[in-house]
């Protein structure tokens, strides 16, 4: 990114930080990982079912439904663990930066994709905000006992 120089007074010392937000979890997850995430939940709804049934009823007695029901959950468990291994992590998107300028105190957001703002230079803000600066250095030096 290419140095900041603040729109009010001209100056240069600008501290800047982005706004950023979290990319929706529809906009990385693809269209048919939705298809094959509703079998496997469907199939592990259908399996819970299943299962119960061939073991309580008995109705044949080699436990066929049964071996039915747990491999269909097996099918199911691996369907959803596939899914969720293809949808990527959240990604993090700067939406704007955030700036204030060190000399005049002006604070103010740039969006992305949105001309910068128009500059004025104001060598009188600089001169003053200069005379700050070096003020404030002097204070901090002087009550960290290096002055």
């Amino acid at each position: 990114m290419e140095q900041v120089q603040c729109s009010n007074c001209g100056g240069y010392k600008v501290s800047t930080w982005p706004i950023q937000i979290e990319q929706n979890a529809a906009e990385r997850t693809p269209p048919q990982n939705l298809f094959l995430g509703l079998v496997g939940y469907v199939g592990i709804i259908s399996v819970l079912i299943i299962m119960p049934i061939g073991i309580f009823t008995g109705i044949m007695g080699d436990g066929t439904i049964f071996l039915i029901g747990l491999v269909g959950f097996a099918f199911s468990i691996m369907v959803a663990f596939l899914v969720r291994l293809s949808i990527p992590n959240a990604i993090m998107v700067t939406k704007s930066y955030n700036h204030v300028c060190k000399i005049c105190g002006y604070e103010w957001n740039w969006a992305v994709g949105t001309p910068r703002p128009e500059v004025r230079v104001n060598p009188h803000l600089i001169r003053q905000g200069g005379e700050h600066l070096k003020e404030q250095e002097r204070q901090s030096r002087k009550a960290q006992g290096l002055e």
